[in-house]
């Protein structure tokens, strides 16, 4: 793994942004712009880490050009492994004591963020955004997508007995000592991990929340419905022995 990271201040951010991304660079440039304008909109110390999970366009090239013009943000690259392993690369490296996982598409917007904050100042210490409550908004998503999630979400709170409505939504933020918890155990590298960090976070008896987010389907989603989904059901039920013991 190498990166970019000029940032030499000791001081610990309010908040990490961790962006997982592969072949993103048609939009990387401008979330990253978003996420930036947004952040510095508020009086909070912050970092933005992107971790390029082996892309093959220019992702890398992109954003390491926008970090060498602010080293608030920085760049890990980790040959192909998957979103979880990602995940996990960022959170590992991350140092605010509020640390956000954002899908490289911002399907959500920036502002939605203000939600997760208000719920940690409450003393959540993992809040997940949803999309399957019913004050959450999602617009132009395929219907076969939105059947296939909801049969999923049923399918793993099931299974994996999660109380969770949308475990696979890309917005989820945590408190640093449950990140350092969470991530620290998470095993799983590819889509299933978000059950499996929620599973590590309930059986840690940390405080969770699923609060409701607007939603917007951006671009053709890199799960492929047919191989993953075999994939995931496997993952889950692996996911279901290891951690309801």
């Amino acid at each position: 793994m190498d990166n970019i990271s000029i940032n030499t201040t000791n001081i610990i951010p309010f908040c990490s942004i961790v962006i997982p991304c592969y072949n993103e660079s048609l939009q990387i440039l401008s979330t990253l712009e978003t996420i930036k304008k947004y952040l510095d909109s508020k009086k909070h110390i912050w970092e933005i880490i992107v971790v390029d999970d082996g892309s093959q366009d220019d992702t890398k090239e992109i954003v390491r050009s926008f970090c060498l013009k602010d080293p608030r943000v920085q760049i890990l690259t980790i040959p192909h492994s998957g979103k979880g392993w990602a995940v996990k690369t960022g959170m590992s490296k991350a140092n605010g004591n509020f640390r956000f996982m954002c899908d490289a598409d911002l399907s959500m917007p920036i502002n939605e963020i203000d939600k997760f904050f208000e719920h940690m100042a409450k003393g959540y210490d993992v809040v997940v955004g949803s999309r399957e409550l019913s004050e959450s908004q999602r617009f132009n998503e395929p219907k076969i997508r939105h059947v296939m999630g909801r049969i999923f979400n049923l399918f793993a709170k099931k299974v994996s007995l999660t109380d969770f409505y949308d475990t696979q939504c890309g917005f989820k933020c945590f408190k640093k000592n449950a990140a350092e918890h969470i991530f620290s155990r998470q095993t799983n590298k590819g889509f299933a991990f978000d059950i499996e960090i929620l599973k590590l976070a309930k059986k840690a008896n940390f405080n969770l929340i699923e609060v409701p987010i607007v939603w917007y389907h951006k671009r053709p989603s890199k799960v492929k419905i047919h191989i993953d989904s075999i994939k995931m059901i496997k993952d889950t039920f692996l996911i279901a022995i290891r951690h309801n013991k």
